[in-house]
């Protein structure tokens, strides 16, 4: 795996010469935090400081060219020429100790000190393998402990320790997402390629982060280069990317990035009036250093998608089902972030933004249902978060947001359905118009981790909440507030392992239009979450155990009176345990493999009665399993790197190719059988045919097969660009992959629909994809 780029580049290195010079050395992170207790080497001199007294190293040199190394505990050694010529400051760059995971690259050990344990991403790491149908950071992440998917290859939503999917939050640039995903899910909004790094929580996360139930998402975008221009084109299984990037000046730069689905020109295949799925997205940033501690940056993302489907009805077909389905959706979101930081490494950030989002929906099914919508939504945002370093035994977080929303619906429908006397019945049908729906939010925390003596780290935060939402005049919520604490112990029992145990409350107000439309009367939904277990980290291995604990309340479920009503409790469990094999350089091998088991049960308390039309799928007063729920999950990644060495001369051409081996196995989900079936002759006014009308056994009752999904990669250091240094072009990179997705074609049955042929019930499986071959190449200039 390559490691992060964040070397200074030298053109013209000056010959060595007797004038004196006076370098001031700083030794910081990837995200220009210095970096405590580093050891910096000028081998020239046979000079070793170190960084513990301060985190600038003045040192005064004659010029020349000095080679300089830079080493700290939890982190990978840098080794940097430097052309002096005069006085200058020199920064040298050093990555986290990070370990790559096949997909993962986690950072080791940034979490001493303090009771909160996360993991962090890089996105520089993430993007060398998990080159597929379409780049998605989110699937990485879908491989963490702790977290269960659908079990289907091509869906990016996650399931954390029993949550469901929006239970949890994302932040962007420290700006809420209101809708990260695309496609229904499938994919996410992040790309790998413009992704400085992602932060998970999954249990009782920071009190900076609100209105996460299940977890939180994190995602932080680089930089442009500032060394000189470069870019990079990418071709993947379905879409094409292009990125510029470089310095405006000596303390500006910019990145760009556009790409967008190809594959839809070609699947299309000439059909009128048939639009596959497609999407266009791009970044654009800008950031400005006033010096080493002071930044500021503005970025602009932006992406369309949409598809568009004409469903025929077919009398000899089951359901004699017709229709269309159309729809197109426009995001936006703006960020301004502004950084200072301290010499001793306190800082404040204050940012803002501004999000958009607009969707066109239009949706038939035969004459069951109808469906115009047409929204816009918009938000905008300011806050502030704030470090104290430098009191000492405490690390002090503090800050606060303010968020207001606004947006318009314009939304047509009418529904039908056979009631059990075998009439066709009109359920449901209106023109709602909302022009005047706002949201207010705001919040304030502090949090601090102390340590009582030496190892021993005790955590206190606290986070305040109000909120309201007014649909129309005189139907709004009324005012929620929270005050939601948290409390976390660590134990570093030594140089590697730690014992942690945390809890907090946490709540999600009712941000979804649709629930709060229906019933202004909805409340938010809370939960306690405790976490605890022991890790263990060395140069070398990684090992994890921990348990947790949700009990959920107040969760909003379907009411035929209220339409939704906080009426369900959920109390969900769990264990995970993964050991981790670090990659080092040179080495040939690393991976992980990880266990987690998850269980949860859901109950609803009340709820209107049923009545001849109506009836409800979940049963009340009985305890049942979500039906996202997947008991057990096994992930295994081995990831290994050919080297050149003596023994195998003959295969030396193969240097830095690697071969990824990953093999997930899940236990299958619930679901709700269909028994039997009644039929009913109906006529849209021309033609006569046959529905069918459903009867259901007990809610999620039976359970889908076991998924094993065994996935192989081959990645090369060169692709059909290398065909360029022919006509003399040699200053770029590239690499090319083969993927073999379900290598053993295994039918990994995903759920079941029910259909009616020749007058008997079918159960027909839905599968995951079988076995899939995919491909792409990349050059960077």
């Amino acid at each position: 795996m390559k490691k992060i780029a964040c070397v200074l580049l030298l053109v013209g290195l000056a010959k060595i010469s007797l004038f004196s010079a006076v370098l001031k050395i700083h030794v910081v992170d990837g995200q220009n935090k210095p970096v405590p207790n580093a050891a910096v080497s000028i081998m020239e001199l046979n000079l070793l400081f170190n960084t513990s007294a301060g985190p600038e190293i003045t040192v005064e040199v004659t010029n020349g060219v000095y080679t300089m190394i830079a080493a700290a505990e939890g982190y990978h050694k840098k080794k940097q020429a430097v052309a002096v010529n005069g006085d200058m400051s020199v920064d040298l760059v050093i990555s986290s100790g990070t370990y790559n995971l096949g997909e993962i690259t986690v950072y080791g050990k940034a979490n001493k000190g303090e009771a909160i344990s996360k993991t962090k991403i890089s996105g520089e790491q993430i993007k060398e393998t998990t080159q597929g149908f379409v780049n998605d950071v989110v699937k990485t992440l879908q491989a963490m402990p702790g977290v269960s998917t659908s079990g289907s290859s091509f869906d990016s939503r996650m399931y954390i320790q029993g949550g469901t999917f929006w239970e949890t939050i994302s932040a962007f640039d420290n700006i809420f997402v209101i809708s990260p995903y695309r496609w229904g899910g499938r994919i996410s909004i992040f790309n790998p390629l413009w992704v400085e790094h992602i932060e998970l929580y999954t249990a009782a996360f920071p009190s900076m982060y609100g209105q996460g139930l299940s977890g939180v998402i994190d995602v932080k975008s680089k930089d442009g280069k500032t060394n000189g221009i470069g870019g990079m084109f990418d071709f993947s299984a379905a879409t094409m990317e292009i990125m510029l990037e470089g310095p405006l000046s000596d303390k500006d730069s910019f990145l760009f990035d556009i790409r967008r689905t190809f594959y839809d020109f070609i699947a299309n295949g000439g059909q009128t009036g048939v639009q596959y799925p497609y999407f266009w997205d791009g970044l654009l940033k800008y950031t400005h250093m006033f010096n080493k501690n002071e930044k500021l940056f503005f970025d602009l993302f932006g992406s369309i998608e949409g598809m568009d489907m004409k469903l025929t009805a077919d009398t000899a077909g089951p359901n004699q089902d017709g229709g269309s389905f159309h729809y197109v959706t426009y995001n936006l979101i703006a960020s301004a972030n502004y950084s200072s930081k301290s010499d001793a490494g306190d800082q404040i950030d204050l940012f803002g933004g501004f999000t958009y989002l607009r969707q066109d929906i239009n949706y038939s099914q035969d004459i069951s249902i109808k469906v115009q919508q047409i929204d816009n939504e918009y938000s905008g945002q300011v806050g502030v978060n704030g470090y104290i370093n430098s009191a000492e035994h405490h690390r002090i977080k503090l800050g606060g947001l303010i968020m207001g929303f606004t947006g318009d619906l314009d939304m047509n429908i009418d529904q039908y359905i056979l009631d059990y006397a075998m009439n066709w019945t009109n359920i449901f049908s209106s023109h709602e118009m909302y022009s005047n729906i706002y949201l207010w939010y705001g919040s304030a925390y502090v949090m601090d981790d102390i340590e009582l003596f030496d190892s021993f780290i005790v955590q206190a935060g606290v986070r305040g909440e109000i909120f309201k939402a007014s649909i129309k005049d005189g139907d709004a919520t009324d005012v929620l507030y929270n005050i939601n604490p948290l409390i976390g112990l660590k134990f570093e029992i030594s140089k590697y392992w730690d014992i942690f145990v945390r809890g907090s409350l946490a709540n999600q107000f009712p941000t979804q239009l649709n629930n709060v439309m229906m019933n202004n009367a909805i409340k938010d939904v809370k939960n306690y979450q405790t976490i605890a277990g022991i890790d263990f980290e060395n140069a070398e291995y990684s090992f994890r155990a921990e348990g947790f604990f949700k009990h959920y309340y107040n969760i909003v479920e379907q009411d035929f009176a209220l339409q939704v009503n906080n009426a369900g409790i959920r109390d969900a469990y769990g264990f995970d345990v993964y050991l981790q094999k670090k990659a080092a350089k040179n080495d040939w091998f690393n991976g992980w493999v990880s266990y987690t088991y998850i269980n949860a049960l859901e109950k609803i308390t009340n709820r209107s009665p049923e009545n001849m039309s109506q009836h409800y799928m979940t049963p009340q007063d009985e305890w049942f399993v979500p039906d996202y729920v997947r008991n057990h999950t096994v992930s295994a990644i081995a990831e290994f790197t050919y080297r050149t060495n003596d023994t195998t001369p003959g295969l030396n051409f193969l240097k830095d190719w690697k071969l990824s081996v990953d093999i997930r196995v899940m236990s299958g989900k619930p679901y709700t059988p269909v028994t039997n079936f009644s039929t009913l002759s109906v006529t849209n006014g021309v033609d006569v045919y046959n529905k069918y009308l459903m009867y259901y056994g007990a809610y999620d009752s039976e359970w889908t097969p076991a998924q094993l999904n065994i996935s192989l990669k081959i990645s090369m250091p060169y692709s059909l660009f290398s065909l360029l240094e022919l006509f003399g072009i040699h200053d770029f990179e590239t690499s090319s992959y083969f993927s073999f997705g379900n290598l053993l074609n295994w039918d990994n049955i995903v759920d079941y629909t029910y259909l009616v042929k020749d007058n008997a019930l079918q159960k027909t499986a839905i599968k995951d994809l079988p076995f899939t071959f995919l491909g792409g190449m990349q050059i960077k200039f």
